[in-house]
């Protein structure tokens, strides 16, 4: 009986470890107690819907209620309003109508999240946002946006990212545009035009 040379008794021996490793590896995978567990069967996925509806933003940056502050800058000693590196967390009230909201009944959600100047050649911004609604059948749902808004353009587009709730797995942009600025009380209205996705 013929002998295998050594060269050949080391690449079976090399193939049997790796081929056992491999299905070591994929069996703690997907064990029923492990974090990623296989689904048998794919969700049915039902026909898209496609929503479209228009908010209005309040910002201010002054007093006591000011809904958009100054978190972090370059240098905190020195920041300027607009500088690069220039961070705000801002907590905005949403009506229907662009009129400044007098009472708690004008305001049918908020938009949470914040901003960083991230160019240095011009005002560019890094915006996370979050929509919060207060009526009931989207009271415990988040809508989600990020992307980036070039503060010198008209229009200005970011896309959905998801969601929470009823927004899951939602899709879509926004487009703003600035209403209104008041350059003493610095109060700005933008408007929202949101067109959503939900599969």
């Amino acid at each position: 009986m013929s002998k295998l040379c050594p060269t050949v008794i080391i690449f079976l021996t090399t193939l049997i470890f790796f081929c056992y490793a491999s299905s070591y590896d994929r069996t703690c995978v997907l064990e029923s107690d492990s974090l990623f567990n296989e689904i048998e069967e794919p969700p049915t996925r039902q026909r898209s819907k496609v929503y479209n509806f228009r908010v209005y933003w309040h910002e201010s940056f002054i007093g006591s209620n000011a809904s958009s502050i100054v978190i972090a800058g370059a240098n905190l000693s020195q920041i300027e309003p607009r500088g690069f590196g220039t961070a705000y967390a801002f907590d905005c009230p949403l009506t229907l109508e662009p009129k400044v909201p007098t009472t708690a009944d004008d305001i049918i959600g908020n938009a949470q999240g914040y901003y960083i100047l991230s160019a240095r050649e011009e005002v560019g911004l890094a915006v996370t946002m979050n929509l919060i609604f207060k009526w009931d059948s989207e009271k415990e749902s988040v809508l989600s946006f990020q992307g980036r808004v070039q503060s010198s353009a008209n229009i200005r587009e970011v896309p959905i990212i998801g969601g929470s709730g009823v927004f899951r797995y939602a899709t879509g942009y926004y487009k703003s545009q600035m209403v209104s600025s008041d350059p003493i009380t610095h109060q700005n209205i933008v408007v929202f035009n949101i067109l959503m996705n939900i599969p």
